[in-house]
């Protein structure tokens, strides 16, 4: 990396900036890249998915042109954990983003992975944590969780119809048996999920055994978890073509 370059990148993105606040969306259909220092040369902290809606603070004055295309550099809000530090803002090319969502869209409207509305009704779950603040940024930032609220002690998302609680344990211990919770996600969207996930460096707890495409992961406190994106009729369908005679079935 020319170290000299990605610090004159810098400081003419600081100098030569113009105040711009607003909600974009991602059309590189591959992801967009987030970077510390706006240069080609900055170090990558993370990836912005298809038609994930970027929140831009600042934008250069002067177009750089990447790839054959032209457009400005933007700093947008990132709230990231990265090398073990808190990353605030990051940078990207603004050659991959719009104004508008791309007509193709997964979904109508993007609001994170999770689909359904938010009338919880029937279950919800309460989670304990080791620390909230790590815990409120994984739900938050990872797993796109809905945020409801946060206090010094606990925190509340919605994942579709699902209330997630998170409450704080000073003796927290992990749980060493199978439960866990298991989140459904659209199949469109499944394989930018995998891309986050391996981009952050997850922990796995264990590799997929059961039908359709799984995969589990522990949250920073150790919850187990499953990302998943089959559903009850296709696993029913599939149990009663595979899980033999000695299953009672009721429907």
């Amino acid at each position: 990396m020319n170290l000299k370059k990605v610090i004159i990148g810098f400081l003419l993105f600081c100098s030569a900036t113009a105040l711009f606040s607003q909600t974009m969306y991602v059309t590189a259909t591959n992801g967009l890249r987030q970077r510390l220092t706006p240069s080609t040369d900055g170090k990558v902290v993370g990836t912005f998915l298809y038609c994930e809606p970027i929140q831009v603070r600042e934008k250069s004055k002067n177009t750089v042109t990447i790839d054959g295309i032209t457009g400005y550099w933007y700093k947008v809000d990132c709230d990231i954990i990265f090398e073990g530090k808190y990353v605030r803002y990051s940078y990207v090319f603004g050659g991959y983003v719009s104004d508008k969502l791309p007509a193709d869209a997964p979904v109508t409207k993007f609001e994170g992975y999770w689909e359904g509305d938010s009338n919880n009704e029937g279950v919800s779950y309460i989670f304990s944590v080791k620390n909230i603040d790590s815990a409120f940024l994984f739900y938050k930032d990872i797993l796109k969780l809905k945020h409801v609220m946060k206090s010094s002690r606990s925190a509340y998302f919605l994942a579709g119809k699902v209330w997630l609680a998170l409450d704080q344990q000073e003796k927290y211990i992990a749980s060493e048996n199978y439960s866990h919770i298991c989140f459904n996600i659209p199949k469109r969207q499944y394989k930018y999920f995998i891309t986050k996930i391996k981009e952050k460096m997850i922990t796995e707890w264990q590799k997929n055994q059961t039908e359709g495409d799984s995969i589990y992961i522990l949250d920073d406190s150790g919850n187990k978890l499953e990302i998943h994106f089959s559903t009850l009729k296709e696993r029913i369908k599939y149990g009663k073509k595979h899980f033999g005679n000695d299953v009672e079935w009721y429907i």
